[in-house]
């Protein structure tokens, strides 16, 4: 603010005081996300349960199936009859170092 007082040109000035109101609001808004962060915590696992079976709903009202990438993804590992635990190793350690040929479902390019 110091540095906006010495400028002479008014353009300059408005300038900086809207860079300074800027940050302000960055600031306030940051405060208001710290003060409120262990209620947001609290209810974030509700609020996704809330809204992944409302796209669920959406998806059947369409006529469309929801989990379709996602069985795909679990089915390509659940092949020769492994046990339920060694198929989701397999189709979660596909996350941690995928193929070029893998996708898993939230990047599938065309669901089958």
């Amino acid at each position: 603010m110091a540095a906006l007082k010495e400028l002479d040109d008014p353009a300059l000035v408005f300038e900086g005081i809207l860079e300074v109101a800027e940050k302000m609001k960055l600031d306030i808004a940051n405060f208001y996300i710290q003060q409120f962060r262990p209620k947001i915590v609290a209810h974030a696992a509700q609020y996704e349960r809330v809204k992944f079976a409302e796209f669920l709903a959406v998806e059947r009202r369409l006529g469309e199936d929801g989990l379709r990438a996602t069985r795909n993804w679990l089915a390509r590992h659940a092949l020769n009859n492994r046990s339920p635990y060694e198929v989701f190793a397999k189709a979660f350690s596909e996350l941690l170092a995928p193929t070029l040929d893998q996708h898993p479902p939230e990047v599938s390019p065309n669901i089958t």
